[in-house]
């Protein structure tokens, strides 16, 4: 039975997303960004400036999210995903099946975490790309920057995702409860699941509880699709199956089937 026809023929899709789809870290690791940086003597300032070129090259990422809506439609599932580029909340997905427990860079916090709330970019900052955009072609000094500060002390805020020191986790805990309830209804029912892109990062969120799943649930079928770490453990061969391939083109291929 191919890829197509197990996820047709399965009654729930379990779809985790990993390192190799995350825009974040690509940029992370890009000379422009590295090269801006250097610029600035405040490494705060580091972050907003990730958050610049990420805004500027967020496109790049809609054709993988529009290959995996085009695979799920009419599928009961749950995404979950350690992407922190955001890009799947501007997606066509159905976004009350998503959790993204690593946070991204829509939200900010305050910087020492004891004030729990959290704050939209696009609010407390609007500003962003404006004057990072200036800053990086040397319009402005760093020092005429408006960087936010916590609403209710003052210290600067800082992005709400797992990089953050202080990382307030209270932006994503209701989808989780949601994702952990969905879950449980998979077992003994014929489930589908997706690993794609997903490395060793942050193996305790998708990886081993993906192959526990397998494992536990006689029914289901795991696909583990990376370009390198796609080996399958002795506990679920039979059941599941590596594939040696980005998981870009991977989602490409197999929505040219729908």
């Amino acid at each position: 039975m191919n890829i197509k026809e197990k996820i047709t023929n399965s009654q729930m899709l379990l779809v985790g997303l990993g390192e190799e789809l995350d825009l974040y870290r690509k940029i992370r690791k890009s000379p422009e960004y590295h090269a801006a940086c250097e610029k600035v003597e405040n490494t705060a300032i580091h972050s907003y400036l990730l958050a610049y070129f990420l805004e500027n090259r967020l496109k790049e990422n809609q054709e993988i999210y529009q290959n995996l809506a085009k695979i799920l439609e009419h599928k009961n599932y749950f995404i979950v995903s350690l992407c922190q580029d955001g890009s799947i909340w501007d997606s066509e997905l159905d976004l009350n099946r998503v959790v993204t427990p690593c946070g991204d860079l829509r939200r900010l916090q305050c910087e020492d975490g004891k004030h729990t709330e959290l704050y939209p970019v696009k609010e407390i900052y609007p500003d962003l790309l404006v004057e990072m955009e200036a800053l990086v072609k040397g319009e402005i000094p760093e020092s005429e920057l408006h960087l936010p500060v916590c609403p209710q002390c003052g210290k600067p805020l800082a992005f709400n995702h797992v990089e953050t020191e202080n990382y307030v986790e209270d932006g994503y805990l209701s989808q989780w409860s949601l994702y952990k309830k969905w879950l449980q209804g998979t077992l003994n029912r014929e489930l589908c699941v997706l690993e794609l892109g997903v490395g060793m990062a942050y193996p305790t969120v998708i990886r081993w509880p993906f192959e526990k799943t397998t494992y536990i649930n006689n029914k289901a079928y795991m696909y583990r699709v990376h370009h390198s770490l796609y080996q399958i453990t002795e506990e679920i061969a039979g059941k599941a199956e590596g594939i040696c391939q980005n998981p870009a083109d991977f989602l490409k291929e197999l929505s040219k089937q729908y």
